[in-house]
């Protein structure tokens, strides 16, 4: 109807009802037995707009209650990487952190906050080697012990891990 694919059924019904699927995939028209079919069309064409503009907002929705799950599963697994890292690296730079999360960064592979002993790890590397994992983790644990980029956080994270420059590299795909 009016472009528009529709399952169109009649009822006894006072109105013409439209609703769309949770996806936005579906349209569904019911209208009362009466009702010419004309003007159930062009109903459905003075709403064309309308029921565009919902089926994108319904399946934007749709794919991001679908990556919710894959979001979960890969958030499991960075976890359990760090879990087998975070100790190994506490240990070697003396530091402890009070809490290590991980989050959905898209500007950042890490963040630390050194006031509340806390740092964050991106989620994007779950994509990535245990290098470079290590990598981020050592330079956010270091910033429990220098907060700035200055020569001396350099020279803690070349102490600890003298071959950060390549596997800081591999991270940026160089």
């Amino acid at each position: 109807m009016a472009g528009i694919a529709v399952t169109f059924t009649r009822k006894q019904v006072k109105n013409i009802n439209l609703r769309l699927s949770l996806d936005g995939s579906h349209v569904r028209v019911s209208a009362p037995w009466l009702v010419p079919l004309w003007r159930v069309e062009a109903f459905v064409g003075q709403r064309r707009h309308w029921i565009e503009q919902q089926q994108c907002k319904l399946h934007q929705r749709h794919m991001q209650r679908q990556k919710q799950p894959q979001n979960l599963q890969a958030k499991r697994q960075l976890a359990a990487r760090l879990e087998q890292f975070l100790p190994l690296w506490q240990e070697r730079l003396g530091v402890q952190v009070k809490s290590c999360s991980i989050r959905n960064m898209h500007t950042r592979w890490g963040s630390c906050t050194p006031a509340r002993g806390t740092i964050r790890i991106s989620l994007g590397l779950q994509a990535y080697p245990d290098e470079c994992l290590e990598y981020v983790l050592v330079h956010e644990l270091t910033h429990l012990l220098e907060p700035s980029h200055n020569a001396r956080f350099h020279a803690l994270v070349e102490s600890v891990m003298p071959d950060w420059r390549s596997r800081k590299a591999l991270l940026e795909g160089s």
